[in-house]
């Protein structure tokens, strides 16, 4: 059973650098050439995704970090928009989780400097990107043990 979740883990890690690739057409990610089937996941209107707290540190990290690139309405600048429905339908056709775009993120992003921010700092970017795309947050913050059960189709 433990093999099985770390295989599931590891493919999820590999679908998710060829759905970044699909999904947002990122430059960084173009070079980078992974196949894995998509496994549709669906979450309900009052699943809570985030802290509002974690949201808006996540915010202030976005505006210092990426929005050079992605905008100030992650409206793509240079690179792809970051949202909107047809981020939304990619996300949800690629059958993308928390947990994978956590992943791109972390491993891709800022351009040009790859995991220079802390794993708190990347989660908190993930919670704010969330809720300008419509997911719904609350009170506990996300954290590494739910990611993977955060589908990001609605």
């Amino acid at each position: 059973m433990i093999e099985a979740l770390r295989l599931r883990r590891v493919l999820g890690r590999v679908r998710s650098v060829a759905s970044c690739i699909w999904a947002t057409g990122c430059a960084p990610c173009v070079g980078t050439i992974a196949f894995a089937a998509a496994v549709p996941l669906v979450a309900t209107e009052t699943s809570v995704y985030f802290g509002q707290a974690q949201a808006h540190r996540g915010e202030s990290l976005y505006r210092a970090w990426c929005a050079q690139c992605h905008g100030d309405r992650l409206e793509g600048r240079g690179a792809s928009a970051l949202q909107g429905d047809a981020v939304r339908s990619r996300w949800s056709a690629a059958g993308m989780s928390a947990d994978d775009l956590l992943h791109v993120v972390t491993n891709q992003m800022p351009y040009g400097a790859p995991k220079s921010l802390s794993d708190a700092e990347y989660l908190d970017i993930v919670s704010y990107l969330l809720r300008e795309n419509g997911f719904l947050g609350g009170v506990p913050d996300l954290s590494p043990a739910t990611l993977s059960h955060l589908p990001l189709s609605r």
